[in-house]
């Protein structure tokens, strides 16, 4: 048997295939920020937390009434709050607020801070970051959260910061 023979030449490139469809603009939101009520003491748990004013007016499309923001637009919101309390109760207390959608608490919303005996005027802050899907018209509400003691606290100002919750919408 002979040897094996010289290889071909290559063969041509088939076409190339079609391009495909572009893909979607990303949408760029900024945040709305709202400045809650000072000066309002909370003697209760459960009862609505007031907001001030809007501070900053972005594109996230929310809007308030009273202690109620309202989402203008079906997405995924990032939602971040921080309160700060004023203890007028000289005693140990656990106290804080919690966010609800719709009368329905958000899972990973609720933060309390401890106030230790005679802790009267100690002044503290509570804080939380969380993602919840909300559709147009549903609404979010902050509410005082007793876990202990009494709840007889102030929302403040501290350090010149007030306290806000901002919300930005990312899809």
């Amino acid at each position: 048997q002979g040897d094996e023979g010289p290889q071909g030449p290559a063969g041509s490139n088939g076409t190339n295939g079609s391009n495909g469809s572009n893909g979607s603009d990303g949408a760029m939101y900024t945040a709305d920020k709202y400045l809650f009520t000072t000066s309002q003491t909370y003697t209760a748990s459960g009862t609505k937390i007031n907001i001030a004013s809007q501070e900053l007016d972005g594109t996230t499309g929310t809007t308030i009434s009273s202690s109620r923001i309202t989402f203008n637009a079906t997405g995924t919101y990032m939602i971040m709050y921080n309160i700060n309390w004023q203890s007028l109760y000289a005693n140990r207390s656990t106290f804080g607020a919690v966010v609800q959608k719709n009368g329905t608490t958000i899972n990973g919303s609720c933060n309390l801070q401890y106030f230790r005996h005679s802790s009267y005027g100690h002044k503290s802050t509570t804080s939380a970051s969380f993602v919840v899907s909300a559709s147009n018209g549903n609404y979010i509400e902050v509410e005082t959260f007793l876990h202990s003691g009494v709840a007889n606290h102030k929302v403040t100002s501290t350090g010149g910061d007030t306290g806000a919750i901002q919300i930005i919408r990312l899809s």
